[in-house]
């Protein structure tokens, strides 16, 4: 067998236990597009935290694509020509901090995820702790919460925009 595809055979095994781990933990949701990426973004980590208890053999295998996400989300940051703007580049974070909380040193991070945006890392701040306030909380609902706080700072307009898309989505349904 070669290395890639042990490689590949590896990922397979991570994203399918990544999965699982979502069919055990992850409660529903019926919320908005916008509140369901974010939700689903602070879930992964505790979805794989749950399954790390129950199969402790599987850290590995997540480490392994943890790295990989990491790399590859960096390199695409690098590579943007225009840049974010500090709600995009701190909404990035939420994703980003999951695979660099044990791997990079935060100022690294910043500099990398954050690109020393200052209005980013002001936003970065407030909502840190609530993402990782999200990868211990119990429940998918405790999460819906604090995802919906975390937008409440990011995006603070959230609601109104997603309302607004609502309400278009069914103006061109009655048409």
């Amino acid at each position: 067998k070669s290395l890639a595809d042990a490689l590949s055979q590896e990922l397979t095994q991570a994203l399918t236990a990544h999965e699982v781990g979502h069919a055990i933990f992850t409660g529903s949701f019926n919320g908005s597009k916008t509140l369901g990426q974010m939700v689903n973004t602070l879930e992964d980590e505790r979805i794989e935290r749950g399954i790390v208890k129950m199969y402790p053999g599987i850290a590995e295998l997540f480490d392994l694509l943890d790295g990989l996400a990491l790399s590859l989300s960096a390199k695409f940051l690098r590579e943007v020509e225009d840049k974010p703007t500090a709600p995009a580049l701190t909404a990035t974070a939420c994703l980003t901090w999951r695979w660099a909380n044990n791997r990079v040193d935060e100022n690294k991070f910043i500099k990398t995820f954050l690109r020393d945006d200052k209005k980013a890392l002001n936003l970065w701040r407030k909502v840190k702790p609530l993402v990782e306030e999200a990868w211990v909380a119990n429940t998918t609902e405790d999460v819906i919460k604090l995802a919906e706080r975390i937008l409440d700072i990011i995006f603070p307009d959230w609601r109104k925009r997603d309302e607004f898309i609502k309400m278009l989505k069914k103006l061109m349904k009655d048409m």
